[in-house]
């Protein structure tokens, strides 16, 4: 009898080392050693999450889809409504039969660029590897890589290679480098503080601000989307092109404080800077710029009757970061008629006199009389103030924009000229020699 007890308890040990070394834990699949999306059941406590554009409105109705390996729905669903106006939901006890999840919601938004609430609905949906994970926010970028992260799978690629290539091409067609985001798109907010929740909000942003209405932002989604699924890219030109004059001329300090006076979040991330380098590489394709060797920012400049001016307004702040003053920055709304709020950074840096002589880029120069062509003269009597001069008729800042006129540059608001050497003036615009 003794000798079967021990044969039998040894038998059992086997059988409990075999059964724990073949199964994981709750929330961990078995390993798939051919690196395919062949995984077991998963069990969540709560899945929880947000579904933003602007965040969609509390009340909205929000399912997660349980899908098999192959990310084929298995028509079981759970169903839930956002409970506030952060767009949040919560799911409780999911069981899943694979670790992969469809997330989808229609519903209305909060539209970042008027402030208010959309007239339309939108739907936005996601696939996510809920593996390790418990919060998911279902996003402009999640939606766009949906259907070309199905069709890479059904490729042959894994689930977590198919998000990363298609989120790596989403961003290159905005000319953003995601190299160093690491982050998936599900884990990106439009109230976090990244980099990579910076560019979310960007794309969100350009992608509706130049639409005509909601209904028009609506289908240029699903345009893009189409095209990402085709291939990765996206060829639509005009639809490209609208978006970059919009960037030129939007107010993004406004449409910042719009996304703060919803009273959601204290914190909007730095989207200005891939809104405003999107307009330049525009621009930049089809017109002149230069780019600033000392602290790599780029300008647009325009020539006329020979002579090349800068356009926008010189931001430069020396090496240390002292020169100058800043007088508007990303979360102030900026005057519609400073040049120097579109292509670059939403900010205007004065210059005291002494800081001014030597702050243009070699090869350029503060603009004297000299610089400004007759005929603007004739086009406009407030092109250029020509009388307040000093030292070899330098009239070293004009405070103007580029109307395209027949070429001119129209003068905004006024000019002024230091009456001493610490006096700040208006922001500065270089010659080229």
């Amino acid at each position: 009898m003794t000798q079967l007890k021990q044969i039998l308890t040894a038998a059992l040990s086997v059988a409990m080392l075999f059964t724990l070394s073949c199964s994981g834990g709750d929330d961990t699949p078995a390993d798939n050693p051919g690196g395919g999306n062949v995984a077991g059941p998963i069990k969540k406590a709560k899945i929880s999450g947000v579904f933003q554009k602007g965040p969609f409105i509390a009340g909205t109705a929000a399912t997660l889809n349980e899908l098999d390996n192959d990310l084929n729905p298995t028509g079981r669903p759970y169903q839930t409504l956002l409970t506030d106006d952060k767009g949040s939901f919560e799911l409780r006890n999911v069981e899943l039969v694979s670790p992969y999840a469809h997330l989808i919601a229609t519903g209305f938004y909060r539209n970042e660029v008027t402030g208010r609430q959309s007239s339309a609905p939108i739907t936005l949906q996601a696939i996510v590897d809920v593996t390790n994970k418990d919060n998911i926010n279902v996003n402009i970028l999640t939606h766009l890589e949906y259907y070309r992260v199905i069709d890479l799978v059904d490729g042959g690629m894994t689930v977590k290679a198919a998000k990363k290539q298609a989120l790596k091409e989403i961003f290159a067609v905005f000319g953003i480098d995601s190299d160093a985001f690491n982050k998936d798109s599900e884990d990106m907010s439009v109230f976090g503080t990244s980099d990579a929740d910076g560019a979310l909000l960007a794309i969100s942003i350009l992608l509706l601000g130049s639409c005509f209405n909601e209904a028009d932002f609506t289908q240029r989604l699903m345009n893009l989307s189409t095209a990402i699924r085709a291939g990765g890219g996206w060829n639509d030109e005009a639809a490209k092109k609208a978006m970059a004059e919009w960037a030129g001329g939007a107010l993004l300090g406004k449409i910042r404080n719009n996304i703060l006076s919803w009273g959601l979040s204290s914190t909007v991330p730095d989207f200005e800077k891939f809104v405003s380098n999107y307009w330049v590489r525009h621009y930049c394709s089809e017109n002149n710029c230069f780019t600033d060797p000392r602290d790599g920012t780029t300008y647009r400049t325009v020539t006329v009757d020979g002579v090349t001016f800068m356009i926008d307004g010189l931001i430069y702040r020396g090496e240390n970061g002292s020169l100058g003053k800043v007088y508007c920055g990303p979360a102030t709304e900026c005057d519609w008629e400073k040049s120097t709020c579109f292509g670059v950074p939403c900010v205007d840096v004065s210059y005291n006199q002494n800081e001014a002589q030597n702050i243009c880029p070699v090869g350029w120069h503060l603009p004297k009389e000299s610089d400004v062509p007759a005929y603007c003269y004739i086009v406009a009597n407030n092109i250029v103030y020509p009388g307040d001069t000093w030292g070899d008729d330098d009239i070293w800042q004009y405070n103007f924009g580029y109307e395209g006129m027949d070429g001119c540059m129209f003068k905004w608001g006024s000019i002024t000229r230091p009456s001493s050497s610490t006096e700040l003036t208006s922001y500065v615009l270089c010659v080229k020699n």
